[in-house]
C-alpha cells in the first residue's frame, strides 16, 4: 500500500555534455512502507528538455533499516533504467545513467562522511 506521494522539480546540472547544460527532471517518491524499524521509498525521475528522454525513466528504490536496539541504520539505493520506447541509444543511455548515478552517490556517500552520519 502507497502512503503518500510527493512530486519534485528541479533543474540538475549536466557537466561535460557540449549539448546539455542542465536537465529539468521531476522526481515522483512513494513512501512504500515506514515501519519503526525501516523506510522503503521509491522514486521515478523523468526529465525533459534532453535528447531521447521521453524514451526512458530512471526508478530508484531507498531502503533505509535498523535493528531495534541500535544506534545506527542501512541505507541502500538501487536503481534501473525503464524504458518507454525502442530506440538505437539504448546503450549510450545506460552508460550515461549510470556514469552520472554513480557521481551522485560517491558525492552523497562523502557527504554523509563529511556530516559525521
Amino acid at each position: 500500500t502507497v502512503l503518500r506521494t510527493k512530486h519534485i522539480k528541479m533543474k540538475v546540472q549536466i557537466k561535460g555534455n557540449p549539448f546539455v547544460k542542465e536537465a529539468p527532471t521531476t522526481k515522483n517518491f512513494k513512501v512504500i512502507e515506514n515501519s519503526e524499524n525501516k523506510v522503503v521509498l521509491k522514486t521515478l525521475n523523468k526529465t525533459t528538455d534532453v535528447p531521447y528522454c521521453d524514451s526512458f525513466g530512471v526508478e530508484e528504490e531507498w531502503l533505509i533499516a535498523s535493528l531495534p536496539s541500535t544506534k545506527c541504520c542501512v541505507f541502500r539505493v538501487t536503481y534501473c533504467i525503464r524504458l518507454y520506447k525502442s530506440t538505437m541509444m539504448k546503450g549510450m543511455i545506460k552508460s550515461s545513467t549510470d556514469a552520472e548515478s554513480e557521481k551522485v552517490w560517491i558525492a552523497f556517500k562523502q557527504w554523509i562522511i563529511d556530516n559525521g552520519h
